[in-house]
């Protein structure tokens, strides 16, 4: 499917594959470099947001799947503690809590990438908040448990 799109261009990004971040009808978006099949340039002219960071903007998505970006905290089993500051670094907002836990607190945008970023830790990871991706993650880990109970089919 081909679509024409005028874009404000505000910079590149790298998550496996290049993407263009750029405003597109208002918003900000993202499109796969290697999927773009022309480029024409014009005269139009733009000025660019100083508020708006690449950086932060792609922070929030999980493989780059788009969606509203929302306060989030996960409880995470003690040992995933590196594979977290990995992905979020040194200033991460991380709270140690009882046990051999702490606590996340991120924004993220809710997406199948978040969710399925989750799943990656398995029973070591508890979303707290908000709500709904809890709600989420309580139907898929129902869909699996029905998934694994039924026979294997060859």
């Amino acid at each position: 499917m081909t679509q024409e799109l005028l874009a404000e261009q505000s910079g590149l990004s790298f998550c496996d594959y290049y993407y263009l971040i750029c405003k597109y009808n208002g918003a900000w978006r993202h499109f796969r470099l290697d999927r773009i099949v022309d480029v024409t340039f014009c005269d139009d002219t733009f000025k660019r947001e100083p508020s708006f960071s690449v950086e932060d903007y792609t922070h929030a998505l999980f493989n780059m799947y788009p969606g509203d970006v929302r306060h989030c905290e996960i409880r995470f089993d003690l040992h995933l503690i590196n594979a977290v500051l990995d992905r979020f670094g040194l200033e991460a907002d991380i709270q140690k809590t009882e046990g051999n836990h702490f606590i996340l607190k991120f924004r993220g945008a809710m997406s199948e990438g978040l969710k399925r970023w989750i799943l990656i830790w398995g029973s070591d990871a508890e979303v707290i908040y908000p709500q709904e991706l809890r709600r989420e993650m309580q139907k898929e880990a129902e869909k699996m448990i029905r998934l694994y109970q039924n026979q294997l089919h060859q």
